[in-house]
């Protein structure tokens, strides 16, 4: 029986210099995995098989994930303190080019002001942690 042990090496190249970068590929060969938001040096695509880019979501995939990561006991704070407007999901969604883990970081930072304050999570509490 063959074992086959593949090692999956998962870098964020935009945190890693890049002389690192060739080290690495070197060492763990066509077994590493790259990701990055931003392209990668000539140096380093030349030896990769594979790229498959990553891109930022558009509008309506920003929309949903606004819809998606607000929890709703955060959503009824927005409300009570909107005199019932409803929340403009599309305002968040085109005002800010963000994906899903920086929509979370606004909605934690948006959460920890209204709690200093002692208060409501409101829509200027969203808009202001972005």
């Amino acid at each position: 029986f063959t074992k086959l042990v593949l090692l999956i090496v998962i870098i964020v190249a935009t945190s890693v210099p890049e002389e690192d970068m060739l080290q690495m590929n070197s060492r763990y060969g066509h077994s590493s995995y790259w990701c990055s938001s931003d392209p990668l040096p000539i140096e380093v695509s030349i030896l990769l098989s594979f790229v498959i880019p990553i891109t930022k979501p558009g509008p309506k995939e920003r929309l949903r994930l606004w819809k998606e990561l607000v929890p709703s006991p955060v959503v009824e704070s927005i409300l009570k303190t909107n005199k019932g407007k409803g929340i403009d999901w599309s305002l968040l969604a085109n005002k800010y080019e963000l994906a899903g883990a920086s929509i979370k970081k606004c909605v934690i930072k948006a959460v920890a002001q209204a709690g200093i304050r002692g208060d409501f999570v409101t829509i200027q509490d969203l808009l202001t942690a972005c």
